[in-house]
């Protein structure tokens, strides 16, 4: 089974968000998809960075990461072109996919040196439990397009 992080930025407030976010998480059968929140400081981006760093430091002990940033300035994919990157990456680097949503200020220079892609969801900007939830859904998505699943028409 394939396994995926998703580090956020503050957590998950509004029920509706976690009720999607779970039923989503429910029905991820071929890939794992572990979720880290780190505390939110609000207009201190570089605090938020440091945590988040902090984090990928715990994780590279365990394995390698492949630390991929979330952000309006990233590479921008249609939902196949996502699953076949998604999976490419999965099968074919020793690391482990690990994808970072900052708060709403961004990210330190520093965490930005530290990540090996960036990926857009959109050119328009989401609140990070927007942002997450979508990230997820596009994962569940991947999969589904990938085993031919009728979810992605």
């Amino acid at each position: 089974m394939h396994q995926i992080t998703i580090i956020s930025v503050g957590r998950i407030k509004n029920l509706s968000i976690q009720k999607v976010e779970e039923t989503i998480l429910k029905r991820c059968s071929s890939i794992r998809i572990e979720l880290i929140e780190t505390k939110a400081y609000g207009s201190d981006f570089e605090k938020e960075s440091e945590e988040i760093l902090k984090k990928l430091k715990d994780l590279s002990k365990k394995s390698s990461i492949y630390p991929v940033l979330l952000t309006e300035n990233g590479t921008l994919r249609d939902s196949n072109e996502f699953s076949k990157w998604i999976y490419e990456t999965l099968d074919k680097k020793s690391e482990k996919l690990t994808f970072i949503i900052s708060g709403a200020y961004g990210f330190s220079k520093k965490l930005i040196e530290k990540s090996k892609s960036k990926l857009s969801l959109s050119p328009l900007t989401f609140p990070h439990e927007w942002a997450r939830l979508l990230l997820i859904e596009q994962i569940y998505r991947s999969m589904t397009i990938k085993t031919n699943h009728p979810y992605h028409k």
